[in-house]
């Protein structure tokens, strides 16, 4: 594929994951006022469930995942969340990231094992129908769908406020006295030299040097290694605009030979890094707790429908038999939709600002 064809294809690309963010704030947006009147409530948690639906999507295609695929997993789609998270997350190496930089507000214990814990969930959201999974794992995702169908109030409250706890977390990590806060704090004093490769490249060494000379001296995280990589790329970039290579080095003798570097610059982006990690958390957590939900709040259960929540969720002649009467506060999603609802709108906003930043696709590993 030539260079103009690469290009066009991405624009398509953009312009198609931006179309799918943009719906998925709508839905957010509708659910965040409906959840407000209880006679809509149960239309709410649909708005949420298509908002969670419909941001995944979007991630997927902005990662280069193909319209076929997304449309496979249409109905289906924790098992694409869950897909995304080995894509996005694993290979981005987003959770070792997340792990390290937010392990002073955890207790310290070894980090989750997240790729067998996701490989787990891939069988547990797929369709009972998905001819690659044995009988017993197609019984297993049986059950984890009745069981999120029906999920109890106390359940939902929990993964909420886990939830919550995650985004403030994620917040104090570049708040000040967090971890980011305090490593980017002070400037760098450099003195760059030639013996070191390309001006970006000697950059780079001496930042490393200098990070592990400041206080509290100890073994860089990769996140903290990505961060010294984007303070060095931006710094050649902020000179490159002006200078050559050449004219750079020039430069820097009339300086003294000394460069200060103020990590603050890379701020913004480091605050859309977070941003995605709660966006993939929120979509994860709210989106596998409404998955179930996509049609049963909208249409009425059969007239013969038993009353009970428990008895309805049973199959009878292959159907279960639920519908709109039983979306009371019995059920979990319902008893918190407006938590529920106001944590999604916050999850579709974030996930915008990164689309509309740049940093999104940016951000995102291809196929």
């Amino acid at each position: 594929m030539n260079t103009k064809n690469q290009s066009e294809n991405l624009e398509r690309r953009i312009h198609s994951a931006g179309e799918w963010i943009i719906l998925a704030s709508e839905h957010s947006d509708i659910a965040f006022d409906m959840a407000k009147k209880k006679r809509l409530q149960r239309h709410a948690l649909y708005h949420v469930q298509q908002s969670m639906e419909t941001a995944a999507k979007g991630l997927s295609i902005g990662a280069g995942v193909s319209h076929d695929v997304v449309r496979k997993h249409s109905h289906d789609y924790p098992h694409l969340f869950f897909f995304l998270a080995q894509k996005i997350i694993v290979e981005s190496d987003g959770i070792q990231y997340a792990n390290e930089l937010l392990a002073p507000f955890y207790t310290g214990q070894g980090q989750y094992d997240v790729q067998a814990q996701l490989g787990g969930m891939l069988n547990l959201t797929s369709s009972p129908r998905n001819k690659n999974l044995n009988k017993t794992q197609q019984q297993e995702a049986e059950k984890f769908f009745d069981a999120l169908l029906q999920f109890p109030p106390e359940g939902v409250e929990i993964m909420l406020e886990k939830l919550a706890e995650l985004n403030q977390k994620m917040r104090q990590a570049l708040n000040k006295g967090g971890p980011i806060a305090e490593f980017i704090r002070e400037p760098f004093v450099l003195e760059p030299s030639r013996s070191e490769g390309s001006f970006a490249q000697s950059i780079f060494r001496q930042l490393i040097v200098q990070a592990r000379m400041r206080p509290g001296s100890r073994k860089l995280s990769h996140a903290e290694m990505d961060l010294l990589e984007r303070l060095a790329r931006q710094t050649e970039a902020n000179l490159r605009a002006e200078y050559t290579e050449e004219q750079i080095w020039e430069w820097l003798d009339a300086q003294g030979g000394k460069l200060s570097v103020n990590a603050n610059q890379v701020e913004p982006g480091l605050t859309r890094f977070f941003d995605m990690q709660s966006v993939l958390a929120g979509i994860l957590i709210l989106g596998s707790l409404v998955w179930p939900h996509e049609s049963y709040p909208r249409y009425p259960a059969p007239p013969d429908a038993p009353d009970s929540l428990s008895k309805a969720v049973q199959r009878t002649g292959g159907w279960r038999n639920m519908g709109t009467k039983h979306y009371t506060e019995e059920l979990g999603v319902i008893k918190h939709i407006k938590p529920l609802a106001a944590q999604a709108k916050n999850t579709t906003t974030s996930l915008k600002r990164c689309y509309d930043s740049g940093y999104l696709l940016a951000s995102l590993p291809k196929d």
